[in-house]
């Protein structure tokens, strides 16, 4: 499964549930310059950006 996530609220649903089934689960943040396959504006996509909170063992996919 994956989703996009911003912020700490939107994403405590999702790892509550891996902890409780004892699933494993990674938080990739991918950065870089990706294709806009759902054509969403570029005014909203810097707001997800703006907005971004960090999490602890999150790890990072960087595009060149």
């Amino acid at each position: 499964m994956s989703n996009t996530f911003t912020t700490h609220r939107e994403i405590k649903p999702y790892v509550d549930i891996c902890k409780s089934l004892k699933v494993n689960f990674m938080i990739i943040k991918c950065i870089g310059r990706y294709q806009n396959v759902h054509s969403v504006p570029d005014e909203v996509l810097q707001k997800m950006r703006d907005r971004w909170q960090d999490v602890e063992g999150e790890v990072v996919y960087q595009v060149a």
